[in-house]
């Protein structure tokens, strides 16, 4: 895949965690295509009249949470 370098202007606190890592770039790229992805699925989500919120987020966040703790523990029911 082709490359291009291009000049970015960063947070002071962000621009400090990238200067211990031995590759930048590739760190930089995976961000960004994260990024891409969650914003494709939320237009996913656009597409079929749901809206995705902070607040909703958090929720899945800690639902998601919760059930692997419980697998962690061996608490999770099992499915029939």
């Amino acid at each position: 895949m082709a490359s291009r370098k291009i000049s970015v202007s960063i947070p002071e606190e962000l621009a400090d965690q990238l200067e211990g890592l031995p590759n930048k770039s590739e760190y930089v790229t995976e961000a960004l295509r994260r990024r891409q992805r969650a914003d494709r699925l939320e237009a996913v989500f656009a597409a079929h009249g749901v809206t995705v919120t902070d607040e909703g987020k958090a929720r899945m966040r800690a639902r998601l949470a919760e059930k692997n703790r419980r697998r962690a523990s061996g608490t999770e029911a099992k499915a029939a």
